[in-house]
């Protein structure tokens, strides 16, 4: 029985003009779950105004009754791009309770709706919707096929497989969009028909080579330790971008499986190679078998490499063996660095000069020396440059960054910076001070033990106190 309070934010929803009253109105009908009431917030999906459809569209999410995907469901046929997408979205987060009402929409005549159908069930991933799907692979219009495909693979259930194999022989335009399904699903039965796929290509061109590439993908996601004779005979049996792919199977294979990674030393001029590809995950892949046979080489070449991304780029300096090398190689790199890639190079290279500066000025030759003290320099002055437009985080560890490098000039650099800035902002800069770990931050702290000004003394001398340094300690420093 509607009440005449819900009767009255039904009259207000549907010809209020005020689209503030609208919006209110969809948001008190929420806590009733009737089918007419689900029936007249769907109609409010079409409201012109952005506010009022998402009231509505929130308060059908909260009403938990069967008949709401179904008072939704015709919205996918709305003449309005926005309707539709809303309605599919709706329909998604419901979950499997909408598979009732969207399924009849797989027959329906315009091929569009029959696809935003599959598209919103492949989102929803209930595999009781494969028998429904599986007759959508006969479809006449292929962008429907393609969707009942990628549904198949979003729902990643091993029993598609056959009819996905079945599919690649049927549908060529389909193939990519195949083993891209095929990969996502993930199950271990698909790898010898894909290992075979593959070793029928021969010189694939153009739309066969994208296929190619989406096969050898999709068999590095499924491919099995048996499936490992094949994946090496394919290796020897391409080259260029088709080998780097296979490479990239390879790994991942081995990775999977946690196999013995000594299998990687047969390809190690191979994986050098493909570390000059542009695509990440083979560059990715090349990196992690390198760094399991790392020597003077490869560690050069794989320097070379950082930059293209964070993940690769710590994944190199985690595994870096020459420390020395390294630095000089990162300093370099570190002024035509992005972002990101500064704050990567400059948290390692931190850890590093904590523990191996000092042994880096040991059992070097004189051109060493020089070139390990021209880096010092360089990069003392790049971080000194990057102080001021810095966030919090990365200034504190520029300041270490810049002690572990030259303790005196670092002293001599955030002194002046201090001593020229106004009270409030030297107040600001000495907090940053505050968070640094090397120890001459207390130098530079006691410096300011007897500012002129009350806040800064006061802060100053509460944080060399909290250190076990009294007053006395900081007048002997200054």
């Amino acid at each position: 029985m509607l009440t005449k309070e819900i009767k009255q934010s039904i009259a207000t929803l549907l010809v209020d003009p005020q689209a503030d009253k609208r919006r209110q109105a969809a948001e008190d009908l929420s806590s009733t779950s009737s089918l007419m009431i689900s029936a007249i917030l769907s109609l409010a999906l079409q409201d012109k105004d952005k506010g009022v459809r998402d009231s509505a569209a929130r308060s059908l999410l909260e009403i938990q009754s069967p008949s709401v995907p179904y008072a939704i469901v015709e919205y996918l046929t709305d003449s309005s791009f926005v309707t539709r997408n809303l309605a599919s979205n709706l329909l998604a987060k419901k979950g499997s309770n909408s598979l009732g009402a969207l399924i009849p929409y797989f027959k329906y005549e315009n091929q569009d709706v029959r696809k935003l159908a599959l598209d919103t069930v492949g989102l929803i991933g209930d595999r009781r919707a494969l028998p429904e799907i599986i007759p959508m692979l006969c479809d006449q219009d292929e962008n429907v096929v393609v969707a009942a495909i990628e549904a198949m693979g979003n729902i990643c259930d091993a029993s598609a497989i056959p009819h996905l194999s079945m599919a690649y022989v049927c549908h060529p335009y389909a193939r990519v969009v195949i083993a891209e399904a095929i990969g996502k699903i993930g199950d271990s039965s698909a790898s010898t028909f894909l290992a075979a796929l593959l070793r029928d290509v021969e010189n694939p061109q153009g739309e066969d080579l994208l296929v190619t590439f989406a096969v050898a993908e999709a068999l590095g996601a499924v491919g099995t330790e048996a499936s490992l004779p094949s994946v090496l005979e394919l290796v020897k049996k391409f080259d260029g971008k088709l080998r780097h792919i296979v490479l990239y199977a390879f790994v991942s294979i081995i990775e999977r499986h946690a196999l013995s990674k000594s299998d990687f030393e047969q390809f190690r001029d191979l994986f050098i190679d493909a570390l000059n590809d542009d695509d990440q995950k083979i560059v990715s892949a090349s990196t992690k078998a390198l760094v399991t046979m790392l020597d003077d080489e490869i560690e050069d070449r794989l320097l070379q490499v950082l930059g293209m991304s964070e993940e690769i780029d710590t994944l190199i300096l985690m595994n870096l063996r020459n420390g020395r090398k390294a630095f000089v190689m990162l300093t370099k790199k570190y002024d035509h660095a992005d972002t990101l890639q500064k704050k990567t190079i400059l948290k390692f290279l931190l850890t590093h000069l904590q523990e191996n500066m000092h042994q880096w000025f040991h059992d070097i030759n004189h051109d060493t020396m020089k070139d390990l003290q021209n880096s010092i320099s360089t990069f003392f002055d790049n971080l000194a440059l990057d102080w001021n437009d810095a966030d919090e985080e990365t200034r504190i560890d520029i300041m270490d960054a810049l002690f572990y490098l030259d303790q005196d000039r670092a002293l001599t650099y955030f002194t002046q910076l201090a001593e020229d800035a106004d009270p409030w902002i030297r107040m600001q800069f000495l907090e940053q001070v505050a968070g640094a770990s090397h120890m001459r931050s207390n130098d530079l702290l006691a410096k300011f033990a007897h500012d002129e000004n009350d806040f800064v003394r006061e802060f100053v001398v509460s944080i060399l106190q909290s250190r076990g340094m009294s007053i006395e300690n900081s007048e002997i420093i200054e």
